[in-house]
């Protein structure tokens, strides 16, 4: 799948307004987010020690990833599973430990 590829839909309720996407779980993230993730990964790419685990934190930098609150954390790091499952990045990549609540390692395939 390409990043062009990805569908979104308009959301207007209390909690959620605006263009967004719906991920597992479900949970709602925003088009800038996704956006937003997909360009830290590309510019950080090139940084990535592909011998060690990596983690959404270290895939889109950490610094972006500091200055962002909790919540957008999480949604980024729903955005780096997003792009894995559906095979996006220029590397294939799964997750090395599935199965584990909270943060997750992703490694080649």
């Amino acid at each position: 799948m390409e990043f062009k590829n990805i569908r979104y839909s308009e959301r207007f309720d209390k909690q959620h307004k605006g263009t967004g996407c719906y991920m597992p779980g479900p949970f709602w993230v925003y088009r800038h987010t996704m956006e937003s993730a997909w360009k830290n990964i590309h510019q950080n790419w090139r940084n990535v020690n592909w011998k060690v685990k990596q983690s959404a934190e270290e895939l889109i930098g950490r610094d972006y990833w500091s200055q962002q609150p909790h919540g957008g954390r999480l949604a980024l790091g729903r955005c780096v599973m997003y792009f894995i499952t559906h095979d996006m990045l220029p590397r294939s990549l799964k997750v090395a430990n599935p199965g584990k609540k909270g943060k997750r390692h992703y490694l080649p395939r």
